[in-house]
């Protein structure tokens, strides 16, 4: 008989978990500085008329009425945009480990015994003992004295460590020799030379 039972076994197999995608967009947002402008302003300068610049002053008519005009410049902002790359930007994956928990049911088969008195019963020898059946069916006293059970059960493949022990506590002879009680002492095998 044969007694089988299951075993766990706990592999990994790969599959898709999910997707990972780049994608650019363009957001606006507003930027505010400030730029330094420039604007010319009109200003009345008076000097008074010396020696050094009489002459400039005697030019002309003695009374006229004139007009001078003078043309004012300011700097007003320009506003330009340029398009400069900032960093460089890619996908990659790296792979973590982490402990999984696994939790499964197994069946393993059992085997007990069912039906036998280990105690009572009356199982005759079958071998181990140097004699077949023939011989003990040819001896004087065959038949009138029945094997210990257990002994039986030794032979067969019981335990022999406990089985052996207790015969031999019982009838104050060890196996061997309660067998050639049982065949007589007349048996030409069991005499003494």
């Amino acid at each position: 008989m044969t007694r089988s039972e299951e075993e766990l076994r706990v592999g990994t197999e790969r599959q898709e978990a999910g997707r990972a995608r780049l994608r650019k967009y363009i957001v606006t947002e507003n930027v505010e500085t400030t730029v330094p402008v420039q604007r010319e302003e009109v200003r009345i300068e008076r000097e008074p008329i010396t020696d050094a610049n009489l002459g400039n002053a005697m030019d002309g008519p003695a009374l006229s009425e004139e007009e001078h005009e003078v043309v004012l410049h300011e700097e007003r902002p320009v506003v330009e945009k340029e398009v400069v790359p900032q960093e460089r930007v890619r996908l990659d994956k790296e792979v973590t480990t982490e402990q999984h928990r696994v939790t499964e049911q197994v069946q393993k088969e059992q085997i007990e015994l069912e039906g036998a008195d280990m105690t009572t019963g009356t199982t005759g020898m079958t071998g181990g003992t140097g004699m077949g059946n023939d011989d003990r069916d040819s001896s004087p006293t065959s038949g009138t004295t029945d094997p210990d059970p257990r002994v039986g059960d030794e032979l067969e493949g019981g335990d022999t460590s406990t089985t052996q022990s207790e015969h031999y506590n019982e009838t104050g002879m060890s196996p061997g020799e309660r067998d050639r009680a049982n065949l007589g002492d007349d048996d030409p095998a069991n005499q003494a030379p």
